[in-house]
């Protein structure tokens, strides 16, 4: 783990926790003995394999006990901060997979979270730094210096590079746990994956006490897709204060526990419904369950009834979901509805 940064150097690029990994190439988060394979303790490596997308694997590099595959065993790793048990699964004789752990306590005091954001474009900010507060959290985010480098070629292979480094605070310098910041990294990786249209992903995050030692951290992977030169969201990376400002009203909600599961139900469907890697037939489908989700809320549980709507007005807002669908999918042509048999453009 790297040291803490000497107090002044608050402006200093943000470093990470774990190396910047080269496209598509792993990053190691263990490497030493590793415990319940055998009766001994055998040589091994954890890391975060990104091949053929982002996973957790392990594997032992000398052939010992080895369990069928599909098993499960525990793996004990023996780490510097205290041993570490991490759930795995047997793939091969010599090697395994992971849905990942969460190391420490989530209720220890931190400081800061260094978070490790993969596949995201570069935001063209100010010394390849961008920050933003909101919901009395401060937000850091420095692209790694060669973005340019790894960002290129994107068109012939899933890539899944590690492109920039977070810091996650207090804004007002105030202690926080992990449960806590945790609706804010949710809020952050489902926000500005809206707002590409495409999963990128905020992982390995790293909590810190006041002491600068590592006291937290999280091995889940959260979902991510293969970079893109050009997203297809609705957001321009040079586009930082809409960023912000939309990533505010998200945060917000996700730190409101009873209104979070809705608005992240929405989002999602609208990821969806935006993302051109898949078919047309279900972004559509996708586009319309996460429209007639929204006027659900509204009129529902806003405390209006379907019933009680005039004709007309129901017609128009049918009408005008099917538009929004095509909208949001780009879609040039014309369009026809049942009510009034009427075709006209989608601009």
């Amino acid at each position: 783990m790297p040291p803490p940064r000497p107090a002044g150097e608050a402006d200093s690029p943000l470093a990470p926790v774990y190396p910047f990994n080269e496209p598509g190439l792993a990053i190691v988060l263990y490497d030493g003995l590793i415990g319940g394979l055998a009766g001994t303790g055998v040589p091994g490596v954890v890391e975060l394999s990104c091949v053929p997308a982002p996973n957790l694997a392990w594997k032992i590099k000398h052939r010992a006990g080895a369990g069928m595959p599909g098993s499960e065993v525990t793996l004990l790793l023996n780490r510097p901060e205290g041993d570490v048990q991490l759930p795995g699964v047997w793939r091969d004789s010599g090697e395994g997979w992971s849905n990942g752990a969460e190391i420490g306590k989530a209720d220890a005091p931190l400081k800061r979270i260094t978070a490790h954001w993969f596949n995201l474009p570069d935001f063209h900010a100010r010394m390849g730094r961008w920050e933003t507060e909101t919901a009395g959290w401060k937000v850091r985010l420095d692209a790694r210096p060669d973005h340019g480098r790894v960002w290129t070629d994107l068109h012939r292979a899933d890539v899944y590079v590690m492109t920039h480094v977070m810091e996650l605070r207090r804004a007002d310098g105030a202690s926080f746990t992990a449960a806590e910041a945790e609706p804010v990294l949710a809020g952050l990786h489902v926000g500005v994956s809206f707002a590409l249209g495409c999963w990128a992903a905020p992982m390995l995050p790293v909590g810190e006490g006041a002491n600068g030692q590592t006291v937290w951290e999280s091995w889940r992977v959260p979902y991510c897709d293969p970079a893109r030169q050009t997203s297809p969201g609705w957001w321009s990376p040079q586009e930082h204060g809409s960023l912000a400002g939309f990533l505010d009203r998200v945060i917000n909600v996700f730190v409101d526990p009873d209104r979070m599961p809705a608005l992240r139900l929405q989002l999602m469907f609208g990821i969806s419904a935006m993302n051109d890697r898949g078919f047309v037939e279900p972004r559509i489908m996708m586009g319309a369950a996460g429209l007639e989700h929204i006027m659900w809320q509204g009129l529902v549980l806003g405390g209006r009834r379907l019933a009680g709507l005039p004709a007309e007005v129901w017609r128009l807002n049918r009408h005008y979901l099917a538009l929004l669908i095509l909208y949001s999918l780009g879609y040039q042509g014309t369009y026809r509805t049942s009510e009034t048999s009427a075709v006209g453009p989608v601009t």
